[in-house]
């Protein structure tokens, strides 16, 4: 099974002057100021994604190696789910 991830629908996400601003349901400010988390972020916000999706996307980007990449975002959307950001489905 492959996990989707989405924005909790309950996440208020607001982008300003490039940054990204969350707010979640437990009234936590979250600010994404680091590109890569800017364009995860922004590319959550688009619709939801597979990690290969974002893989592909920050390593395309970024220029940086597929395995990296997937390293960094599975840290990343782990911390997205703890701090009640993202959440995951199944495919």
């Amino acid at each position: 099974m492959t996990a989707i991830y989405q924005l909790k629908p309950s996440a208020a996400i607001r982008e300003v002057a490039g940054e990204i601003f969350v707010v979640t349901e437990d009234r936590a400010f979250h600010h994404a100021h680091v590109p890569t988390a800017i364009d995860a972020l922004a590319a959550l916000r688009e619709s939801s994604r597979t990690l290969d999706e974002l893989v592909e996307l920050i390593a395309g980007r970024y220029n940086v190696e597929p395995d990296q990449a997937r390293a960094d975002l599975t840290d990343f959307l782990a911390t997205l789910e703890q701090r009640r950001i993202v959440q995951t489905t199944a495919a």
